[in-house]
């Protein structure tokens, strides 16, 4: 999700043009601010929303240290009691995130991009990323435990395990000893197991324990 590119313009002016986001403001513009109505501004507000809802910012070591550069920062200009000082505040915030998002040290991912990024990893070791809301943690009732990807290739390495190849280029070797036909399958089912163990039926068939090698 991509915040609207003129978003922190029409926070601190209203639709007026900004030459910089750290220009003083003068006496005009906060007249101009000031005569905003509140029905105006809550609209604003829902753009905000709107533009955050179902994203989350990721952000690199550098950038997560300056707090200004954050959805957190935006929402906190809500408190501002001021009407002038809260637009200001959002026409800063804003800003601020537009610019660290063009520098590539935030970056706004939704739901869908997270739950496809499991997907993609699933049966790999990685480091638990857990990402609040988003039903991506550890223990989270809405963790991926199953997934389906259709088959391009099934077949037998030299030592008779079974090596399944998926359309998106996954690979996974049989590690059991169970024997069945591999002949002419054409989609695999891959679920979670315990202990990080993993099972695959072909077509609906009998259950084996594999591991992901790629």
């Amino acid at each position: 999700m991509i915040l609207p590119s003129r978003l922190g313009r029409h926070f601190a002016y209203c639709g007026a043009e900004r030459n910089s986001i750290a220009r003083p403001y003068t006496q005009g513009d906060v007249r101009a601010i000031k005569s905003v109505s509140d029905e105006r501004e809550m609209n604003m507000a829902r753009q905000i929303a709107l533009a955050l809802t179902g994203a989350i910012v990721f952000a690199s070591s550098a950038q997560a240290q300056d707090e200004q550069a954050s959805t957190a920062a935006i929402y906190a200009c809500a408190n501002t009691a001021d009407d002038a000082e809260r637009l200001a505040c959002y026409d800063t915030a804003v800003g601020r995130l537009q610019v660290a998002e063009a520098a590539g040290d935030v970056a706004l991912v939704s739901r869908e991009d997270v739950r496809e990024a499991q997907r993609s990893n699933f049966g790999l070791m990685l480091p638990n990323l857990t990402i609040p809301g988003f039903g991506n943690g550890g223990d989270d009732a809405n963790r991926i435990d199953t997934v389906v990807f259709p088959i391009a290739s099934v077949e037998r390495d030299v030592r008779d395990r079974v090596l399944v190849t998926l359309e998106n280029g996954q690979v996974w070797r049989q590690t059991d000893q169970k024997t069945f036909s591999i002949k002419d399958k054409e989609e695999a089912e891959i679920r979670r197991g315990a202990l990080g163990s993993f099972f695959i039926k072909l077509d609906g068939g009998r259950a084996f324990r594999a591991e992901r090698i790629n």
